[in-house]
């Protein structure tokens, strides 16, 4: 008798639940079917043919998509810069550090070089020169009278 009280309790306490299973599709990640590489403590990526896709000479890469679109940034002997997709450089790996995308400018990341802030465009153009000790926004209303 227990064998059969418990599904059936099971099937009501479920229904009166009123539980909704949701279905949500997720855009699949630019670096789906790639493999984490490492090669003398440095990491790439081989894609799901075997074939190098971000050779192993970083020390750490970010994950892509993360800026503009298709980029990641990645760091090497404590330095940054932003490789594509196709692990093209954008940008040399020169910089103390980079920004987000958009947090100064829609269209600019805020980057330091030599202790010195600047901003590049989304293709790794220098659109600001690092000639600045700081950087601040500031967000507000103009006041009329």
């Amino acid at each position: 008798m227990k064998k059969i009280i418990l599904p059936i309790l099971f099937a009501f306490t479920a229904a009166a639940s009123g539980q909704v299973i949701e279905t949500v599709i997720v855009q699949e990640p630019l670096t789906e079917g790639w493999v984490k590489v490492y090669r003398d403590g440095n990491i790439g990526y081989i894609d799901d043919m075997g074939q190098e896709v971000i050779p192993p000479v970083y020390d750490e890469i970010g994950r892509f998509g993360d800026y503009c679109g298709s980029m990641a940034i990645v760091k090497k002997e404590n330095l940054f810069g932003l490789i594509d997709v196709d692990g093209n450089p954008v940008t040399d790996v020169i910089y103390d550090e980079i920004g987000k995308p958009g947090e100064y400018n829609s269209d600019w990341i805020l980057v330091k070089f030599d202790g010195l802030y600047g901003f590049i465009d989304c293709s790794g153009i220098v659109v600001v020169e690092p000639a600045y000790t700081q950087v601040e926004i500031k967000r507000g209303k103009l006041k009329t009278n």
